[in-house]
Formats: C-alpha cells, structure tokens, sequence
C-alpha cells in the first residue's frame, strides 16, 4: 500500500496496481512489445485516475471540504468530511471528476493530430490516453449509482422531487445496470459483473428507502439530524448524542430513526460502552445500515459472542465493500464457531494486512478452536 501525504491525502491499494497491469496487458500492442505497451496503460491508468478524482477533491476543498483519495480495485474514491453543500456544489463536486476526462480526451486528439510521424512509443502513449478517458469519461457517466453519472442525475432528481427524485433515480439505475450487465456479458465481457454488482447494491438502496416514513421528508426533522452530524464532527459530542436521541424519539422509525441510532451507537462504542452501543444498534433493520453501520454491528455482535450476527453482518457488509477489517472479524467469527475452513476463506481475503500484524492476530486466543486444523496450519505456514 502507497500513501502520499499533503492537502489531499492519496492511497493506493495493491489491488489497483493488480487491476492496472491486467487491463493494460488486455489492451497491450504486441507492435511496440507487450511489456513496454502494458507498462505505458498503466501509467495512463494511474494518471488519469488520479487526475479524475483530484478533479473532484479540488472541487469539494474549493467548498470547505476536507478531501482523501484512495485508489481501489476499478479505479478511485475521493472521500470527503465537511458543511453539507447546496445542491448546485454537489452537482460540481460530481461533475468535475468526468470533466477532467474529458479534458485529457480533447488534448490528446489534439496532440495526436499534431504527432505525424512521431515516436511509435510516443504515438502509442497519446493514442492510449485518448482511448482511455473516452471510454472511461462515457462509461463512467451513464445514469447508473455509484457511477457520477447516476450521482448526478440523483442530485437533479432530488433538487425536483425531493426524496421521491432519490428512489427514482434508484429505480433507473437499477434498471439501467441490470440491463448492462446482461449486454456486457452477452459479447462474452467479464464487465458485466460490475454492473450486475451495482444493480445489487442499487436494489439494496431501494430497500433501505422503502422503509422511509414521513418524518423522514419533514425539514425541521432533517435539519436537527445535520445539526447533529455538524456537533459530532466538531467535538460536542454530548449535545450531538442529545440532538441524535431528539431525531430518534420524533421519528420513531425510518431512515432518519436508522441513521440517528446508528450514530448513537458509534458515539456508545467509542466511550467504550460496548453492550449498550449493540443493544442499541439491534433495533435497527440491517438492510438499513450503511456499510459503516454494518461493520460497527458485525464487531459488536462478536465482542458480545452474537457469532451468527456477526458473520451475517459482515457478510452484508462485504459485498458492499471488500473490506479486509470485515474478512478479518468473520474469520474470528468462524473460528469461534469450529468452522475453519470458512475462517481460513475469510482470512485469504485478509492478506493485503501487514503480515507480521496477521501473524499476532492469528495468535490470538480467538483462533483456538481451529489451531490444528491443516488449512489453518497451511495458511500460517504461508504466512511465515
């Protein structure tokens, strides 16, 4: 893992550098050898990439946004934490990381037009850059959520309809990605996973949303659970732990009652206060939670022996986000319950870990019940 610190942090997973080198050997010429091509599409992935989320995070830093930019498995994320923003600045927020693309589209057809009889290798290079962020800036704003061309036909459905405008454009892009999925994978293109994934994920939404109730849409009842969101953010975690508490008796049920009490159970759990953050967090519908929700649930179910909960939680959890911390606790979960070959599966999915951090972890009591099973054995062996 590569972390770049300044303004705006940059990490980048293996797993992209994974990711990387397999699309550019696909799409490597065997004119200009396989390996110097593959090595040119991966430094157009990783430029441009980047340059698509900085377009992004420099967008949201303009608005009072602390940013972060990780490059994962299909690409990046830019993660942000601030004021909430007019509807106008998410709209730009969303905008300006396509943009980028295109931009880089344009100067490398206008620097190809101008490169006649350059460089075969240069040639190469520019043509990649030009190929690359046209098919990235095209696919990338087709109305499908997570993509930001679902995130901004959401934001102007929203600013229509309110939250009726967010369950439509739920409902487009689920119908939108399944449909993608089913062509993609009709030409024989492994792509169509990924929007069959997103369709998952987008009719998960549209659960979560068909628990809304009326005091979901009531302003006065929104604006309280912001004000928490901004007192928790800044410190005043009592007044923010009584705010949430104002939100959850109000609302009683729905979303708002769902994210209210999950942020109580986040604020309970880092004051240590473990079985009264998971009581807490049970009253809420798991298909509910959002994916940080669901990783707090899986850890407390499992420091409260709940290893059934545990494992369901991280589960649902995992397939919203291949998260290693998440494999890890349902591979304790596991072992808990004498399943080491379902332990030993989650724990493969743990080795971009530190591996002398894996090692300790391992040794922990935790992992008892399996110690001399040969799978487990083989693991730590591979391991050391």
């Amino acid at each position: 893992m590569i972390k770049i610190p300044g303004a705006i942090p940059i990490t980048i997973q293996p797993i992209f550098w994974v990711t990387a080198l397999a699309i550019g050997w696909m799409n490597a010429s065997p004119v200009i050898g396989m390996a110097t091509a593959t090595a040119i599409w991966v430094m157009v992935i990783l430029f441009s990439v980047l340059a698509h989320e900085l377009g992004h995070a420099l967008t949201a830093r303009a608005f009072g946004h602390k940013t972060e930019i990780q490059l994962v498995m299909f690409g990046g994320v830019t993660l942000r934490d601030g004021p909430k923003l007019k509807f106008w600045q998410d709209f730009l927020v969303t905008l300006n990381g396509p943009l980028v693309g295109i931009v880089i589209f344009l100067l490398a057809v206008y620097i190809r037009i101008a490169m006649r009889g350059a460089n075969p290798i240069a040639i190469y290079t520019i043509d990649a850059f030009l190929y690359g962020n046209a098919f990235w800036s095209i696919l990338n704003l087709i109305p499908i959520i997570p993509l930001d061309g679902g995130g901004l036909m959401s934001i102007l459905l929203e600013v229509m309809w309110g939250v009726k405008g967010v369950v439509a454009a739920l409902r487009i892009s689920f119908i939108i990605a399944a449909i993608a999925g089913a062509t993609f994978f009709a030409f024989g293109w492994m792509t169509g996973l990924i929007f069959f994934l997103f369709a998952a994920e987008n009719y998960r939404a549209l659960k979560q949303y068909s628990t809304m109730t009326e005091n979901d849409s009531d302003k006065g009842l929104r604006g309280t659970f912001d004000e928490a969101l901004k007192k928790r953010r800044d410190g005043d975690i009592e007044e923010a732990a009584s705010l949430f508490e104002g939100v959850r008796s109000k609302a009683k049920k729905g979303v708002l009652y769902s994210m209210a009490t999950q942020n109580i159970a986040e604020i309970l759990y880092k004051e240590g206060k473990n079985d009264e953050a998971y009581s807490t967090l049970k009253t809420v519908q798991k298909k509910i939670l959002t994916f940080e929700g669901l990783m707090l649930l899986q850890r407390l179910a499992y420091h409260s022996g709940d290893y059934k909960e545990a494992i369901e939680a991280g589960t649902e959890s995992f397939v919203m986000n291949a998260n290693t911390e998440v494999a890890l606790y349902n591979a304790l979960a596991h072992a808990r319950e004498n399943k080491a070959e379902a332990a030993v599966g989650w724990l493969k999915n743990c080795q971009q870990h530190d591996k002398e951090k894996l090692l300790r972890i391992l040794q922990k009591t935790d992992f008892d019940n399996i110690r001399e099973h040969k799978k487990f054995k083989v693991f730590v062996k591979m391991l050391g």
